[in-house]
């Protein structure tokens, strides 16, 4: 005890205060002018606390600290080869809305700044993550038409081992089939317990340049992960904001975020770590620049996500979202950005069945007469502020939205192949009018076409007729997903 309380004082005395530890003071003496290595510094005095439980906060006062491995917070035990729960608080004077005070700036493309392993209670605050990923050089419209393996391919993007901002349990006590983090291999090791983090806080912390910026449990075999909260959050130029990666992450909330700048999809579920969905509540989330999608997630089996007051605006869709088990979406405004800025509508705005949206507006800001397609069957309630219309299937005459007494109205008599041709980046297709039962049905400028399948009419993508005449129409703004080796039924939508 009398050795503890000696080393505590000691400690107190080189830190300068009472109970932390401030990087910059001696014995760990960190720069923090961005050309100095402060890896051993900031790495040295993040072991000092894990060592005193957690009574001792690390402080990382205002500067830019330039680091050549990952930070971690972990505490290895030896003598029974296993990781021991750990607490400790790494604070530094940032704010959401004042950023940039406490940079933390990685030099490598395969870790993470800051990793957080089987951590109880801890606290990461005021904070600036800043990364050396980059968003592809490429125009908007080509950006919100890019696959979702975009990205920039100079850093690291593997199911187990994303470059990341901040990631909860890393590792696990094998290496996963992607290798781990390259430089880390070694800290794969220990028992083969499955316990995970609980009860973390990451607040007012910016996090931008990195592949995933924050991501819980990817090593693909540890479990919990629960009851973290994550708040005041900044996201800037990350291919994910978020993702979660195994079912035990129950009760996690993230809490107004603002993701902003070039982010290829805000919120993934599925595509790191295990590969299965947690248990989240989303609330308060401001999304601009040019996200290109909200999320993607299948509930089914699993837990429910529930995504309160979202106000979006020049998104390229929702994205695809499973439910089946309660999820829902409340008090949001999505709006997309405009088809002829994107130089094509998407193949679908939501696709997914199972989940309720209650005074949710979902449109095209301006442009309230565009439909929205919605892929699937859920339910809408107080939601009908735009044309909602779902996806045509099973029938040869009209598809009728019984929610909105929207729907589409047959035009051609058999399948076609699309003749596409490209002008000005935008693809198109000359089309030409069909007698259906006896009926000439014409079309004009400004009318939108859906393309369904011919086997059972499933929805696939749509377009925007430019000009029509006496023998046919040329449909512009056409989904991605409409290839030319494909025959497809064209109809018009009409709002009932």
């Amino acid at each position: 005890m009398k050795l503890i309380i000696l080393l505590l004082l000691s400690i107190n005395t080189f830190a300068g205060f009472r109970d932390e530890i401030n990087v910059k003071k001696p014995p760990f003496n960190a720069v923090g002018n961005g050309i100095a290595d402060d890896w051993a510094a900031i790495q040295g005095a993040i072991d000092s606390a894990v060592k005193l439980f957690g009574s001792i906060a690390v402080y990382i006062p205002p500067g830019t600290y330039k680091i050549t491995k990952p930070l971690i917070a972990a505490k290895w035990n030896s003598f029974y080869n296993r990781y021991d729960q750990c607490t400790v608080r790494i604070y530094g004077d940032d704010l959401m809305w004042s950023q940039g005070i406490c940079i933390i700036k990685p030099t490598f493309k395969d870790g993470f700044a800051l990793g957080l392993h089987l951590n109880k209670g801890s606290v990461v605050s005021g904070l600036f993550f800043d990364g050396m990923y980059r968003a592809p050089n490429i125009s908007n419209d080509s950006l919100y038409r890019s696959p979702i393996t975009y990205g920039d391919s100079t850093c690291r993007d593997t199911r187990f081992s994303p470059y990341s901002g901040i990631v909860i349990d890393p590792f696990r006590h094998n290496l996963p089939a992607d290798g781990g983090y390259p430089q880390l291999t070694s800290w794969y090791r220990g028992s083969t317990a499955v316990s995970g983090s609980t009860g973390v806080r990451i607040e007012d912390c910016t996090i931008r340049n990195f592949t995933v910026s924050i991501i819980l449990s990817p090593n693909g075999y540890t479990l919990n992960n629960e009851l973290i909260t994550m708040e005041n959050i900044r996201i800037n130029d990350c291919k994910v904001a978020f993702a979660g990666c195994q079912a035990q992450e129950k009760q996690n909330r993230l809490i107004n975020w603002g993701i902003w700048g070039r982010v290829r999809i805000a919120f993934m579920f599925g595509n790191y770590g295990a590969g299965t969905p947690g248990h989240y509540n989303i609330s308060g989330v401001n999304i601009a620049g040019n996200v290109v999608q909200l999320l993607q997630r299948y509930s089914q089996g699993y837990f429910p996500m529930f995504i309160n007051d979202v106000f979006a605006e020049n998104l390229g869709t929702i994205g695809i979202w499973n439910g089946n088990v309660g999820d829902a979406m409340t008090n949001c405004t999505i709006n997309f950005l405009a088809p002829s800025l994107v130089k094509s509508f998407p193949n679908v705005h939501v696709e997914g069945s199972g989940t309720t949206y209650t005074n949710v507006n979902i449109r095209y800001y301006g442009n309230g007469s565009l439909p929205m397609l919605m892929k699937g069957n859920n339910t809408f309630i107080n939601s009908q502020s735009a044309q909602y219309v779902k996806h045509i299937r099973g029938t040869r005459y009209l598809a009728v939205d019984a929610d909105f007494q929207n729907g589409f109205e047959l035009l051609l008599s058999s399948a076609t192949f699309v003749p596409f041709y490209f002008q000005n980046g935008i693809k198109k297709a000359r089309l030409q009018y069909y007698a259906y039962q006896g009926v000439i049905n014409r079309v004009v400028a400004g009318d939108i076409m859906v393309f369904s399948a011919n086997t059972d009419y499933a929805y696939y993508g749509m377009g925007q007729v430019e000009s029509s005449d006496s023998t046919g129409y040329v449909v512009s703004l056409i989904s991605p997903g409409i290839k030319s080796d494909f025959k497809y039924i064209v109809s018009k939508y009409v709002s009932r």
